[in-house]
């Protein structure tokens, strides 16, 4: 409760600094004079970007079991629904879930293990990106800084994600440790889980298609903020925009509300209006427009698919 109380407060303070001076009237008339033809393709590259992760993912699961790639679309989607209406990203685990209830060949700790390990791709394309941002731009200092953090992270994960994938043993909690036994054997249970799935993406035949899926994930989402950019008639080039897609992807990590209102929007605002020296209303109207390409398709798409399933959300919130 105290996280989730948290993570509003940060919201609300990032709303606050993004909107503080905020003329609605000036807002209204730059959103008018938006070109929705251009936002409606950033936000069908936004919907077809759930296309290829599920065939990544599909690449990832293949040593497990032959899964559909229109099955790992509902669930990638159902996933992103759940981080846009559920607080620390509890989507990932939605997502899980569902798959799951799909296929009872794996796990939801196997199929989190998966999920992990795309995570970790997207790292790894976010690596790349941030380098050729480097190189290609004058970048804010804690632009730079943050590359250092991204290496720290890469390297931490790689050790982890390294340590269960090799493990031959089933891990076992010591005696030692104060819990109820049906507790251990639980945990026991998730960790082995999730140690079997790392297992046996070992087996995996595509890895330079993962690779190429990567990076084009990441183009999709940077083409999809350029169309944004150029539908508000903002003069910043499209290695510019890069950066602002790089910003909003580390803030989205910080604890906050559903659909990391506040963060987001304050993130994008700072960078427009600080670093680019964009007009404060027009850096409004992006930060909405920006927010709400990658918000409202995913909420109403995988809505459809979450009430057509069989999950409830009381129960991912317990799990």
């Amino acid at each position: 409760m105290k996280k989730i109380l948290i993570g509003f407060i940060i919201s609300f303070l990032g709303l606050y600094f993004a909107f503080r001076k905020l003329d609605f009237n000036s807002l209204y008339n730059i959103l008018k004079s938006v070109d929705w033809f251009l936002i409606s393709g950033s936000i069908f590259i936004m919907i077809f970007s759930v296309l290829i992760r599920a065939m990544r993912w599909q690449i990832l699961l293949k040593p497990i079991d032959n899964f559909r790639v229109y099955n790992l679309f509902i669930s990638t989607i159902i996933g992103y629904f759940g981080n846009s209406v559920l607080p620390f990203r509890l989507g990932e685990l939605l997502r899980a879930n569902v798959l799951n209830k799909m296929y009872n060949s794996i796990s939801i700790p196997t199929a989190f293990a998966t999920i992990a390990v795309e995570r970790f791709l997207d790292l790894v394309g976010a690596f790349f990106i941030i380098i050729i941002l480097i190189t290609t731009n004058e970048v804010p200092i804690w632009f730079q800084e943050s590359f250092l953090v991204l290496i720290f992270v890469i390297f931490t994960l790689l050790i982890f994600i390294l340590f269960f994938a090799n493990s031959k043993k089933d891990f076992l909690l010591n005696d030692s440790i104060m819990l109820n036994k049906n507790v251990k054997k639980k945990i026991n249970l998730t960790l082995n889980n999730f140690r079997k799935g790392l297992t046996e993406m070992k087996n995996i035949e595509r890895p330079f298609s993962l690779l190429l899926y990567t990076f084009l994930l990441w183009f999709l989402y940077w083409s999809s903020v350029w169309l944004c950019v150029i539908a508000t008639d903002i003069n910043i080039s499209f290695f510019q925009a890069g950066i602002i897609l790089f910003a909003t992807g580390m803030v989205i990590a910080i604890p906050s509300a559903p659909g990391y209102v506040g963060t987001f929007h304050a993130t994008v605002f700072l960078i427009l209006s600080d670093f680019f020296l964009i007009s404060v209303d027009k850096s409004h109207a992006f930060a909405i427009l920006n927010h709400f390409v990658g918000f409202i398709p995913m909420v109403i798409i995988g809505g459809i698919f979450f009430l057509k399933s069989s999950i409830n959300l009381t129960s991912i919130k317990e799990k």
